[in-house]
């Protein structure tokens, strides 16, 4: 396992820390001496999160949030600078996912999905970017996915905000990157999730058949690539897209 001693006492903003993805690069963050501000949708995945961590030696905080609430962001990152006094790293992981047809897709179900998949992203990245710019450091990952690479059968609208994903992280880097701000887009494929592992038994058997490494992905795996996106030894990465899905989306 990577060590990254630069981690130590540097300050980590986990948005949807509270399960999956974002808990696994919680702890990745944790075991390498990273100071951590969680937010998730409701205090009490918060909350058991935290206690759950600091059982384990690390130094965490965090609220509950509505990611796609200005005034509720604000005060999670206003809460966050309080409590550790900066943010070198945002890794925002919160996101939602559902199956719909087009035809049967409500204008509220798009919404909801593009004003937390997207509109929380710039929201959070919109108010964190001030103090990482004014220090002329920090590094951010956004989340892509093979479905916004590719496309998702009942999933056009999740598949859309991943695919802006790519656009928000290559697009940005060139009003940041010369200032020593980095940012770039981890787009996993079917990772074991709560979010993804709720399916049928059939739905996850099809799922299966299109990985050739012939399993899922665990949340670990993708933690330890935006560790290393993160880190110094990712110096010179901007505005990339890297795929994590066992070989299900290739030449990208």
């Amino acid at each position: 396992m990577a060590i990254y001693n630069e981690f130590k006492d540097k300050v980590a903003l986990v948005t949807g820390g509270a399960g999956g993805i974002g808990k696994a690069t919680v702890r990745k963050f944790g075991v390498n001496g990273c100071k951590i501000f969680i937010c998730d949708i409701n205090d009490e995945v918060v909350n058991k999160t935290i206690d759950e961590f600091k059982k384990e030696g690390i130094d965490i905080d965090g609220v509950s949030v509505d990611i796609a609430c200005e005034e509720s962001v604000k005060s999670m990152v206003d809460a966050c600078l309080k409590k550790y006094g900066k943010i070198d790293y945002l890794v925002a992981a919160a996101g939602i996912y559902k199956d719909r047809k087009l035809t049967e897709m409500s204008f509220e179900e798009w919404k909801q999905t593009i004003d937390i998949n997207l509109n929380g992203v710039f929201l959070v990245t919109h108010l964190v970017l001030p103090q990482m710019l004014e220090r002329k450091q920090g590094s951010i990952i956004v989340f892509g996915s093979q479905a916004g690479i590719r496309g998702s059968a009942l999933h056009t609208h999740y598949a859309a905000t991943k695919s802006a994903m790519q656009g928000f992280a290559r697009s940005l880097i060139y009003e940041v990157a010369a200032s020593g701000v980095r940012i770039n887009c981890v787009a996993p494929g079917v990772i074991r999730t709560p979010m993804t592992m709720n399916g049928s038994a059939e739905k996850l058997e099809k799922w299966l058949e299109t990985i050739p490494m012939r399993r899922f992905g665990e949340p670990e795996e993708v933690a330890n690539v935006i560790a290393f996106l993160l880190s110094d030894d990712a110096s010179y990465i901007v505005g990339q897209t890297i795929p994590i899905n066992g070989g299900s989306v290739v030449n990208t």
